[in-house]
């Protein structure tokens, strides 16, 4: 079919990328992934393009319609929780005249900011190679994160994060298993619109398009290809941001504790010799991470 429909548009420009637009849209709907690629590959032979700019562009598709889905989900949530009956206005989110308030979104602490970093790297990294071995053996970037997580006694806190952690776990070792794939279709719609929006940068439609030529005379408007740090230091630098976050947090729970104990130095040398550790620890990060953050 889209064979004759380019036979027939192939000599107007503008049908021609009206019709790259349908295909792109089409091939985004494809569920299984070895099915999409092979339309996306006989496509880029019949628009005699790069098959790897059509990949782009239906990534794009996919993302936005995920996105649209996810937040179609949240709107009708709302709306049942709405349609109860309304209590005292004093203990609701409503105003007198029934209205929702709708409430910004609490602000992340520096340490939480920190942990949505590190989702953000194991869902768009999780199954890369972090450490490979002479013998084969390989540590993915993923598990190198949780195991130095649990090694210095740091939880992931936020909840929606912590079910990715866990997931990733759970199926990090399932047969073509692909984290960034894995979680922006995962059937959890909370889970799927966080990694949707960790994600955005990647295929985001921005409202400055860049005209790429796919054929002699047929555009279509994709993102520049965005350069990317290393997902390798990447991990190690998160995770000495973590850190630090967590001992900046275990610092004013000493100093609270020492303030406490007035002038008596006997109950107050255990809190000091801890907090000079941390101190120390604190130090040795913000060389390591070339005092970026104070």
């Amino acid at each position: 079919k889209a064979q004759f429909n380019w036979e027939q548009v192939k000599n107007d420009p503008s049908k021609r990328s009206e019709l790259t637009h349908d295909l792109v849209e089409s091939i985004s709907l494809i569920p299984d992934e070895i099915t999409r690629n092979e339309y996306i590959r006989d496509s880029s032979q019949l628009l005699a393009t790069s098959p790897e700019i059509l990949l782009r562009a239906v990534g794009q598709a996919i993302i936005e319609r995920q996105k649209k889905a996810t937040e179609s989900y949240k709107s009708q949530r709302r709306a049942q929780e709405t349609d109860t009956i309304l209590p005292d206005v004093g203990k609701t989110g409503l105003s007198p005249s029934g209205a929702e308030i709708i409430s910004a979104q609490p602000k992340l602490t520096k340490l939480e900011q920190n942990m949505r970093n590190l989702t953000e790297l194991l869902v768009r990294h999780g199954e890369k190679p972090m450490v490979e071995y002479p013998n084969g053996t390989k540590i993915s970037i993923g598990t190198f994160v949780i195991n130095n997580l649990k090694q210095d006694g740091i939880e992931i806190t936020l909840p929606i994060d912590k079910q990715i952690f866990e997931e990733f776990m759970i199926h990090q070792n399932d047969d073509e298993f692909v984290s960034e794939k894995f979680f922006t279709f995962h059937p959890n719609p909370e889970i799927s619109e966080l990694a949707c929006d960790l994600i955005a940068d990647k295929y985001l439609l921005s409202s400055l398009y860049t005209k790429t030529i796919i054929s002699e005379n047929v555009a279509i408007d994709v993102d520049p290809v965005k350069e990317e740090d290393d997902p390798k230091e990447l991990a190690s630098i998160y995770l000495c941001e973590i850190k630090k976050s967590a001992i900046e947090e275990r610092i004013r729970s000493v100093t609270e504790q020492l303030n406490k104990c007035n002038d008596d130095l006997e109950l107050a040398k255990p809190y000091q010799i801890e907090l000079n550790n941390l101190i120390a620890k604190k130090i040795e990060l913000s060389q390591y991470l070339g005092n970026r953050t104070k």
